[in-house]
């Protein structure tokens, strides 16, 4: 790096110091990675966590900050110094890059009170739950498309991006590029099927959109629910997340997280004290939801080449994987932050659109620009199946249904949502209903319903 000179303290150089001259002592010449390295230091340590972490990542050079031990044996209000991993390919280096916190990285950043080894073997024991692909067990007949009808519609200003249920799948949010959010009762969206608009006239109270979000100053790339905390998170192109209170009736977010690139993909640790959150940085970050300090992991030598589209969590947490532009898909340990699998070049060296985990966390559902969609299994990262008769030029995700039984995915080729057998890979059905390519669809997690967000403007509710 180029070497930079820094004025002491006590005033320029050759005046009133001893020191002055030869590069020694207070007039030290410092390298620029030292420099910010101090710089670093003093904002965490004056509290400005978040700032601490936009120099980290855009100069490239570590940091360290202050974090709590977590764990209900009365040290959750413990703090210890730990090593946030490097961003540009240095190694942790000193007391911070082993021992204790090297243990407590594991700990705080994935919220796990003991480690987990071996994931992948656990993978291979473990037995299906809903998606039993095994060769002996695969079907050879198509399963029937379930009858999705669109309860409701909704109109944003400009393209819905991003779509996501509430775990107990009572609501729905939608994000747009107009950068608002909104929230909406899944009930009411169903009664207007049934009752039509008339009813809002009557009650207001009755509309199923019960709030609308403003606080991003660039479009809403994903949304994330709380998964117990009424709050709804969002990641934007202006380079933030914020929080809402899905709650209180105000429509701005309560706090933020500042980061130092666009915000791609959210994923919530299933306890939520944790946000993983995919960047246009090749570095992932692991947000702490009460401190809200930012974590990377010390893997570097295993890090993305390119921005990181889309983020999940496996139920158990026993694993993430991410899906990224370097045309990669990588699987992390959910203990000690490293990868322990990557799938190179899946989509014959296409950027990755989307990735998703099976229920049973035995499967990986990936969508590509290559216009197909391929299921791995996790454990070998062996391809078991691909689904290629739909066409999808626009970055567009694919997701189970609420059984597994199905793969819906946008389909420019036939204008609407292609319906995939999961087993045999033939279309079984097309919805209709948007005029512009499909750009986000989400499957509830209570029954089988999914939400759909489009170029078009509009977001779409479907129920079977």
């Amino acid at each position: 790096m180029q070497n930079m000179e820094v004025t002491p303290l006590g005033g320029p150089p050759g005046r009133g110091s001893e020191n002055a001259g030869g590069g020694s002592g207070a007039l030290a010449e410092l390298t620029t990675a030292q420099l910010y390295g101090y710089i670093i230091e003093q904002l965490v340590a004056d509290g400005y966590s978040q700032v601490a972490m936009a120099v980290s990542v855009a100069s490239g050079v570590p940091a360290q900050a202050s974090l709590r031990r977590p764990g209900g044996d009365g040290e959750s209000g413990r703090s210890a110094e730990a090593a946030l991993g490097p961003t540009s390919g240095q190694q942790a280096s000193g007391p911070e890059a082993d021992g204790e916190s090297s243990s407590l990285f594991e700990l705080v950043a994935l919220g796990l009170k003991a480690k987990h080894t071996g994931v992948l073997d656990k993978l291979t024991a473990a037995g299906s739950v809903n998606l039993a692909l095994d060769e002996s067990m695969k079907r050879t007949m198509a399963e029937p498309a379930p009858g999705y009808i669109s309860n409701y519609v909704s109109k944003h200003n400009d393209a819905v991006l991003a779509t996501a249920f509430s775990r107990d799948g009572l609501y729905l949010a939608t994000g747009s590029a107009d950068m608002s959010l909104k929230l909406m009762d899944v009930a009411r969206m169903k009664r207007v099927h049934t009752t039509g608009h008339r009813e809002f006239g009557r009650n207001p109270s009755s509309h199923p959109v019960v709030q609308t979000f403003y606080d991003h100053a660039s479009a809403v790339l994903d949304l994330a629910f709380h998964p117990f905390q009424p709050i709804l998170v969002s990641g934007s192109g202006d380079c933030s997340i914020k929080l809402f209170k899905t709650t209180t009736g105000v429509n701005r977010a309560f706090s933020v997280m500042q980061d130092a690139h666009a915000v791609n993909s959210l994923a919530f640790h299933p306890s939520g004290d944790f946000l993983l959150a995919g960047t246009a940085d090749a570095a992932l970050r692991v947000y702490d939801m009460e401190t809200h300090s930012c974590f990377i992991s010390a893997d570097t030598d295993n890090f993305h080449t390119s921005g990181i589209n889309s983020v999940a969590y496996d139920n158990s947490a026993n694993l993430y994987v991410t899906g990224s532009s370097d045309g990669s898909i990588k699987v992390w340990d959910g203990a000690n932050a490293t990868v322990v699998n990557t799938i190179a070049g899946g989509h014959s060296g296409a950027p990755v659109t989307s990735v998703q985990l099976s229920s049973n966390g035995r499967y990986l559902l990936s969508s590509g620009l290559d216009s197909t969609v391929r299921l791995w299994e996790v454990s070998t990262a062996k391809s078991v199946q691909v689904y290629n008769q739909h066409v999808a030029t626009m970055p567009s995700p694919a997701t189970f249904n609420f059984h597994e039984k199905h793969i819906l995915v946008s389909d420019e080729a036939r204008g609407g949502i292609a319906i995939y057998d999961v087993h045999t890979a033939q279309i079984v059905s097309t919805l209709p209903g948007h005029k512009q390519p499909v750009s986000s669809i989400t499957a509830s997690p209570t029954e089988d319903a999914f939400a759909s967000g489009s170029l078009d403007n509009f977001a779409r509710y479907w129920s079977a």
